[in-house]
């Protein structure tokens, strides 16, 4: 008897597990988490992913408190848009997947995207963001949009300048509050109209070239105009070809261009580099301006964590009352 009980619990679990990650493909559990392996396009054009606190009678009835990670294996969603709604304790992981259209996440813990294309834009929330070996596939499309706002941002061997592709322009927007960290990527065209703009902590570029400006553009337009844009509240390290890494305009108090540090003197509104095309256009203010607004994102994300407590708390509180009482209410 006490093994027939043991096996209806353990199909129990099994069917609770699938409903936990929306039944979304095949699942398994390991000590410190699930993987839900995905193979197959979503019929849905709107992707709902869930985490053990959705299901928090389900989480402790089954022992099933673990963080999941989604992984989408080799799937081509042509030409229409991946829209996936997250939350801060999702994990997605992308491998040899195509998005003509775009990718967009509202949130997660960690993206991470290997040997995949994007088509028209790439769209992210998270806490880490890491891009291996991703590349643009243009098709049809004449734009494209990178926007990142993580913690850390890790992009590595990927190529969004690649030549004869059909875009007019691309934007390339990344916010990362901790790291950027760049390895042998291309963010922009050379002699283009593309436009990178980039806020950081701390930036590392090794081997990583930038959008330039179409050549004998005025530089005081560049900020209207195709422009590569960088502001880092500590320090920017840049390293490489300096032929190649393009027309910066930077604006950080230290620099690091290939082991030769530069520190920006506060009085100087501008400062030349010459051994490297950068140039530092924007006043020590915006520094200022950016460590307010890096106050005032911590706040926010104290306050977002604050209401899920508050939200958590409040579903334990009805999860413990009887049903009757809450329909009386």
């Amino acid at each position: 008897m006490g093994k027939l009980k043991d096996n209806i619990y353990s199909l129990k679990r099994e069917i609770a597990k699938r409903i936990i990650t929306g039944n979304l493909g095949t699942i398994e559990e390991y000590e410190d988490r699930f993987l839900c392996t995905i193979s197959k396009k979503p019929r849905k054009d709107k992707l709902k992913c869930h985490d053990v606190n959705n299901y928090p009678n389900l989480i402790r009835k089954y022992n099933l408190n673990k963080p999941i990670t989604y992984i989408f294996n080799g799937i081509d969603f042509k030409n229409e848009r991946c829209v996936i709604e997250g939350n801060s304790d999702i994990n997605f992981l992308f491998i040899n997947c195509s998005f003509g259209d775009g990718l967009n996440i509202d949130m997660c813990d960690s993206l991470r995207i290997i040997h995949s294309s994007i088509g028209k834009e790439l769209r992210v929330v998270a806490d880490t963001v890491s891009l291996s070996n991703v590349y643009n596939k243009s098709g049809k499309c004449l734009t494209l949009d990178i926007d990142i706002d993580a913690n850390d941002v890790t992009i590595e061997g990927s190529d969004f300048a690649e030549k004869g592709n059909k875009i007019e322009q691309a934007h390339f927007y990344i916010n990362a509050r901790n790291n950027l960290t760049l390895r042998r990527s291309h963010l922009g065209r050379q002699n283009n109209n593309d436009i990178v703009e980039i806020y950081t902590d701390t930036l590392t570029s090794d081997n990583s070239t930038f959008a330039t400006p179409v050549p004998n553009k005025n530089p005081q337009y560049l900020m209207n105009k195709s422009h590569t844009m960088i502001s880092a509240i500590s320090e920017i390290k840049l390293y490489g070809n300096t032929d190649e890494m393009g027309n910066i305009l930077i604006d950080s108090p230290s620099i690091l261009v290939n082991g030769t540090r530069y520190r920006i003197n506060e009085s100087y509104n501008q400062s030349i580099y010459p051994e490297v095309n950068l140039q530092r256009i924007i006043n020590p203010v915006s520094v200022k301006k950016l460590q307010l607004i890096e106050q005032l994102k911590k706040l926010r994300t104290k306050c977002e964590k604050r209401y899920n407590e508050k939200i958590k708390e409040y579903e334990a509180k009805l999860n413990r009352e009887p049903l009757k009482r809450l329909l009386e209410k």
